[in-house]
């Protein structure tokens, strides 16, 4: 963080001065290595294990990651082609949204256990 943080925190790509040469190059070996892996696990378990959610219909949060997900998909096949005009995923990614998403629901799961082994009520 020390190396690759701005001034406040922000972020190269809503910071009033753009991004130089070395900061894109760095955000694309970050994304290729590091985040793009860990989106599609994400996404291959939301896939994967829909089975497993309590909702009826796939929530639009979820949605949105898969939507996140596959932006990236793009811009990646697109620097692999030497097109380096885009440097970000088409859909954002909900990180607030999802970090409640998933607090809630790990909080509503323990309950349902602790309920469950312990014959406590709800």
């Amino acid at each position: 963080m020390a190396r690759h943080a701005r001034p406040g925190g922000t972020s190269p790509f809503s910071d009033t001065t753009p991004p130089g040469e070395e900061e894109l190059a760095d955000w694309r070996l970050w994304v290729t290595t590091v985040f793009l892996p860990v989106l599609r696990e994400m996404r291959d378990l939301v896939v994967g294990r829909a089975d497993l959610l309590r909702e009826p219909e796939m929530p639009s949060l979820l949605l949105e990651l898969c939507a996140h997900t596959a932006g990236y998909e793009i811009t990646v096949a697109r620097w692999a082609q030497g097109d380096f005009s885009d440097h970000l995923s088409l859909v954002p990614f909900p990180s607030e949204e999802l970090a409640a998403y998933a607090r809630r629901g790990f909080g509503e799961l323990k309950r349902e256990q602790a309920r469950l082994l312990g014959g406590q009520r709800p």
